[in-house]
């Protein structure tokens, strides 16, 4: 609504969930009249800032998943083989 009313891109984008970064970016890009490519990186620089950070995620999440997953291996085995164990050391 702001920009139908003739307010800059960059002033109605303005809050605090935008990155200045961004903000400065597409001001910038308002005044040198590239404004399509200007928004176009600005798109592309998050889309590989957000990959790389879920890269980041997904990466620490292997190794934690393999300790519960062991963890329940784990219990299932003793679950298993410890009454085994305590019925042999019985019949002894």
């Amino acid at each position: 609504k702001d920009v139908l009313g003739g307010i800059p891109m960059s002033v109605a984008l303005e809050s605090k969930y935008m990155p200045a970064m961004a903000i400065g970016l597409i001001s910038i890009g308002e005044r040198s009249g590239a404004l399509s490519e200007m928004l176009e990186g600005v798109a592309e620089y998050f889309t590989a800032d957000m990959e790389e950070k879920m890269e980041g995620v997904m990466g620490a999440m292997e190794p934690i998943l393999t300790l519960i997953i062991t963890g329940f291996v784990a219990v299932f085995v003793l679950a298993v083989f410890l009454p085994m164990i305590e019925n042999m050391t019985n019949m002894m």
